[in-house]
């Protein structure tokens, strides 16, 4: 990466008006760091340029019920470690916790199953009533283990199930579902005002609101503008209502739900037009998102250890910086951490590559399959061919694999390093048996060990 790419009056859009908070996103929902190695990328993020650390928990809190927790949680010793160091480099915490849509961690579970809004869903809660009960419960433990907390982010983002479950009834009296949303909202916000912290909501919900209705709930939530289009229309619309606006473009996380790697380009692009909107808004805060799933229960996508870069390129670009590869490398190497980053993105190059290669022999194969299967072809050879190669490709994973753990395992649990990785191979095992199925079938017996021979695969 050698230059930025993005125009000097682009760049220089958010020094005319610098948002007053720079955070990074720190979503512990997949392959959390070690604590140790956290508080080692603290240090990173301070000197990228960021003053707030948005903490999204998940099952890494310690809550009080265990089953909120998973093996891995961090003890309230690493919290407290945590929000110390944080305070020596001018961080403030600004905590995350879903309080209504994406509550998977715990609506999951049976014991939680009566506050679903959809009985078949896991993401949704109830709004208002008892139900608001659940998170208000879930916030006091983080306020009372992080009484410094000023900021809260309730989350709120892409509750699509509102008001067609349980909650119908309530919505009709309320007057519509989005009322009923904001119901449950302020009662949280009034739980969080009472403590003197100010809440956060995800924009989306709110901007599905005419503007005259938006004007009765702006003035008491933050509203944090995410993806990467009408961005203008968006702010504009909170602008208007009386609303702080916070910009979030991502730094990770958003180029696709299983990625290895974030496409650095494509996150610059991004934050530009980020940076863009502030020469244009008064924006309170810049959130440089850094997704670890894409929901609690999906798979997990680029670790962050494979995406320091990016986390620094987006810091430095909220600051007003010019960036290049090489005062990015500078500053991984100042904070000692360049050589992990160089060597987590070899190994996370080197599986996306074969993953790509494994999924084009399983698809090729049960293609030629279905065509054997119309054509009533019995006894060829190829279908070999796609079985004795994926063979050779799995074989090279469980190689792969070793190396992964040798570097991986210093910073993430080694469980959870198995994690990410049956994730993206276990699919590939299940298909190479449909392969050896097709070879049964259509196949020649002797074409494996005739591919061998002649070929030497």
């Amino acid at each position: 990466m050698k230059s930025d790419g993005i125009p000097a009056a682009e760049r220089n859009a958010g020094k005319r008006h610098p948002a007053e908070f720079r955070a990074v996103h720190i979503d512990l929902k997949g392959m959390p760091p070690r604590p140790e190695r956290l508080l080692r990328h603290l240090e990173l993020y301070a000197a990228s340029g960021y003053n707030a650390l948005l903490i999204e928990w998940e099952d890494m809190f310690p809550w009080k019920d265990p089953l909120l927790r998973r093996r891995e949680t961090y003890r309230e010793k690493d919290i407290q470690a945590l929000v110390g160091r944080a305070a020596e480099l001018n961080l403030e915490i600004i905590p995350l916790i879903q309080t209504l849509g994406h509550m998977e961690n715990v609506l999951r579970h049976g014991k939680y199953a009566q506050h679903r809004e959809l009985d078949w869903l896991n993401s949704e809660l109830r709004p208002a009533g008892k139900s608001a009960k659940l998170p208000e419960g879930m916030i006091e433990e983080v306020l009372e283990l992080l009484p410094q907390t000023r900021r809260l982010h309730m989350g709120g983002d892409e509750v699509a199930g509102l008001g067609l479950g349980h909650s119908g009834r309530a919505a009709r009296r309320a007057g519509g579902t989005m009322q009923l949303y904001f119901r449950h909202m302020n009662i949280l916000a009034g739980y969080l005002r009472e403590r003197g912290v100010r809440p956060i909501l995800w924009a989306d919900m709110a901007l599905t609101l005419p503007p005259g209705e938006l004007k009765r709930y702006a003035a008491d939530f933050d509203f944090a503008v995410w993806g990467g289009g009408d961005l203008e229309r968006k702010a504009e619309r909170i602008r208007s209502a009386g609303g702080r606006i916070w910009g979030a473009p991502c730094f990770k996380g958003a180029d696709g739900i299983t990625s290895d790697l974030p496409n650095l380009d494509a996150r610059k692009k991004v934050i530009s037009a980020y940076l863009e909107l502030a020469g244009k808004y008064p924006l309170t805060g810049l959130i440089a998102c850094g997704w670890s799933r894409y929901t609690t229960l999906r798979s997990q996508c680029e670790p962050v250890e494979g995406a320091l870069d990016a986390a620094v390129m987006a810091g430095m670009l909220f600051s007003g910086e010019s960036v290049s590869g090489e005062k990015i490398s500078e500053c991984l190497r100042h904070c000692g951490l360049l050589e992990d980053l160089t060597r987590s993105k070899e190994l996370l190059s080197e599986l996306t590559r074969l993953r790509g290669q494994c999924r084009r022999y399983l698809f090729d194969e049960l293609e030629l399959a279905a065509a054997q299967k119309c054509l009533g072809i019995r006894k060829d050879a190829k279908n070999a061919w796609y079985l004795l190669t994926m063979k050779r490709r799995l074989a090279e994973y469980e190689t792969l694999k070793t190396e992964f753990h040798a570097h991986f395992d210093r910073f993430v649990s080694a469980r959870l390093v198995e994690e990410y990785l049956e994730e993206r191979f276990l699919p590939f095992r299940r298909g190479l048996k449909w392969m050896q199925s097709d070879c049964r079938r259509y196949g020649h017996p002797d074409a494996e060990q005739g591919y061998r021979e002649l070929f030497g695969c």
